[in-house]
């Protein structure tokens, strides 16, 4: 009972400082038209390049379970990369043309779309994948919103679409077009990312599409992702110990 005590005061006391910032302490990540990988507050679109070296990678998705970032080449090779400096591996020995990846928290599999709109089910450890969807439809900008269960992606005419995991089924979610690239979804505060055409960062509602701009800077970035703060992961995989600890 005294271990158990001391365990919930000290949560509390790593808890509060981080509890009590902003819904959008962690980042946002995309790729540059030269190919270097920058980091880019949700806040205002202000962002600093991470990497030394240059390697153009579609379709970012983060891996909350090993922390790295996954991106197809444009040879359609899947790529391991690294937050802290951009550097990568190839992890696929198979080349496929999949765009718009998404990492799904829940099965721990990527999700891509190939050029002809069916849906792919990507394994990050080599990047073999199986086709998932029964309906084409050319959906781009893949995000998977970890709350719902979904995945999100425009499609060319610039409206939001729904999508299942399950079997590429979707359904419109958005009453205007707006032609967004590169989505991610924001766990901290609910929300979809993207970039326009014009290199400005807009926040997204997942529930009817709309959005506003939070970027002041142009910048065209694609193949965003979003990556929470170390601090509350820590806290999630702590809160998870504790769980099973007293199962």
């Amino acid at each position: 009972m005294k271990k158990i005590l001391l365990l919930v005061i000290f949560i509390s006391f790593v808890a509060f400082p981080y509890y009590s910032k902003p819904a959008f302490a962690g980042y946002l990540y995309g790729i540059d038209g030269s190919g270097y990988l920058c980091r880019i507050s949700p806040v205002d679109g202000s962002y600093d390049i991470i990497s030394t070296d240059s390697k153009s990678a579609y379709g970012l998705a983060y891996n909350n379970q090993d922390g790295y970032l996954y991106g197809m080449d444009g040879s359609g090779y899947l790529a391991k990369i690294s937050l802290f400096d951009g550097s990568y591996e190839f992890v696929s020995t198979q080349s496929k043309g999949l765009y718009g990846l998404a990492y799904n928290s829940d099965d721990g599999f990527l999700y891509g779309m190939d050029g002809s709109g069916y849906l792919a089910k990507i394994s990050p450890l080599d990047g073999s994948y199986e086709f998932v969807s029964t309906n084409s439809k050319g959906l781009y900008g893949l995000a998977y919103n970890s709350d719902n269960g979904y995945l999100y992606g425009m499609d060319g005419s610039g409206y939001l679409a729904k999508i299942s995991p399950f079997d590429g089924g979707y359904e419109f979610v958005s009453t205007q077009s707006k032609s967004l690239c590169g989505l991610a979804y924001n766990s901290d505060d609910g929300f979809l990312y993207g970039m326009d055409g014009s290199g400005y960062l807009a926040k997204i509602s997942p529930l009817d599409g709309s959005y506003d701009f939070v970027s002041t800077n142009s910048k065209g970035l694609y193949g965003l992702t979003y990556v929470p703060e170390p601090a509350t992961l820590f806290l999630l995989g702590l809160g998870t110990l504790m769980l099973r600890k007293k199962q």
